[in-house]
């Protein structure tokens, strides 16, 4: 994100119903800022009243996950700006920002910021100077503190909103009598303490289509398979392993889904001769995985894919590591950076149907990055990749061995997501770079 660091006066406004809040701005030269604590997905209207200011405007949203930069212009006469600008949350919950600046460098005037979501009642509104510049910044959201029980998980996504925790005293397994299915837009956290077991029988979590759902911290376990998704899903700090499905082991989606800090590994799926068997991921919608990792999955059958496959939409990886088969299915794009590809990448005829874009220095995928600081096939010896295996953090890892070359290969500056911000830590948590340079993959080394 880009602070506007020195512009800014002080404010402190929570939003959770915006006609209940009290609005409080100390407007002076510099500006100001306004703090929203959102629910997990909203679109926020911002308008602004311009009184007798002579030129134009301009509105600038600044970069937010999924999203680049977009910039507005209008006349002074105007009376709404930024509309429709929507900021989710389960994509960026540090920050947002939309900054208004006017050609003579001054705001005067009045600046109207309503949640989607806010019941009906009056707007907060800030009628003072405002100086050059408004920022609006989404903070992280808060929720409350449900049982360690399949029913307080249950509770947690009735309530919705987020983000919930639970009052685990240690390390907890809940194993359910049923399928938990998350119909509200929520945001779940497990905080590393939870393990969610479906004991074989049903998988551990579905989700619905229209809902956007988030989930940090568990351990998701023995579902059949462990999550059904058909709506937004983003898996943050989660372990999705030891599931069994006929035709899917851990996860199925066919709507939008989003790995951070995931390991997806030791899933099974079985099947017959007329269906596509993955082991580890499928994914028929946008699908995005940044520092994670997919290995020691498998799948038997005709058609089957031990580790990723991905059909007709758009997929996005950085900074991730798959020892288990990479499988697409046009038409589509895959995009690839910084990725480890320990075992084999495929795509189903006709070939010319998946367009493949490398961001640069991926190691594996031979026949499809070009780049020239892709490095094609290589030895096992040389990429010197250990067993999947707590290497600290909150998920297992592939360490990086001694002399391998995905060691110290990107550039500080390249060190970047998919929406090119900085990617400052690893799977782990751990500090990237670890040295003056980068290394490949979702581990980083450490001096």
């Amino acid at each position: 994100m880009r602070y506007l660091v020195g512009l800014m006066c002080a404010v402190a406004l929570t939003v959770l119903g915006c006609g209940e809040s009290v609005c409080a701005a100390a407007c002076g030269d510099g500006g100001l800022i306004v703090n929203l604590r959102p629910a997990v997905e909203v679109a926020y209207d911002v308008e602004l009243d311009l009184d007798g200011v002579p030129g134009g405007f301009t509105c600038e949203r600044s970069e937010v996950a999924g999203w680049a930069p977009t910039n507005q212009t209008g006349s002074a006469e105007a009376v709404s700006m930024c509309d429709g600008y929507d900021f989710t949350v389960a994509d960026t919950p540090d920050a947002a920002q939309i900054s208004i600046r006017t050609e003579d460098g001054r705001l005067e005037g009045s600046l109207s910021v309503t949640p989607a979501y806010a019941p009906a009642g009056p707007q907060c509104t800030w009628p003072c100077p405002l100086g050059a510049v408004v920022t609006v910044q989404v903070a992280e959201p808060e929720g409350e503190v449900f049982r360690c029980t399949e029913q307080g998980i249950r509770d947690a996504i009735a309530d919705g909103g987020g983000r919930h925790t639970f009052d685990c005293d240690g390390p907890t397994t809940v194993v359910t009598a049923a399928e938990i299915g998350i119909d509200t837009d929520v945001i779940l956290d497990g905080e590393g303490r939870l393990k969610v077991d479906g004991n074989l029988e049903h998988s551990v979590f579905s989700v619905a289509g229209e809902a956007v759902a988030e989930l940090r911290g568990f351990i998701i376990t023995r579902g059949t398979p462990g999550i059904l998704s058909r709506g937004r899903l983003t898996l943050r700090d989660i372990t999705v392993s030891g599931n069994r499905g006929d035709a899917r082991g851990g996860i199925s989606s066919v709507g939008t889904l989003i790995l951070e800090n995931t390991t997806v590994s030791g899933n099974v799926a079985t099947g017959n001769e007329d269906a596509d068997v993955v082991g580890g991921v499928y994914g028929s919608g946008p699908t995005t995985l940044t520092n994670s990792t997919i290995s020691g999955n498998s799948a038997t059958g005709e058609h089957a894919v031990d580790g990723l496959f991905h059909i007709r939409d758009e997929l996005t990886l950085t900074n991730s590591t798959l020892a288990d088969v990479l499988y697409t299915v046009g038409p589509g794009t895959v995009t690839s950076t910084a990725t480890i590809y320990a075992d084999e990448c495929f795509e189903e005829w006709p070939y010319d149907e998946v367009m493949w874009v490398s961001g640069g220095y991926n190691i594996g995928c031979s026949d499809m990055f070009e780049d020239p600081s892709d490095l094609g096939a290589v030895r096992a010896d040389d990429l010197a990749l250990g067993l999947l295996q707590d290497n600290g953090g909150p998920t297992q890892t592939h360490a990086l061995g001694a002399g391998s070359v995905a060691i110290d290969v990107i550039p500080a500056e390249d060190c970047v997501d998919a929406d090119d911000e900085p990617l400052t830590t690893d799977q782990r948590g751990e500090p990237r770079p670890g040295g003056t340079m980068c290394d490949v993959g979702a581990f980083e080394v450490q001096p």
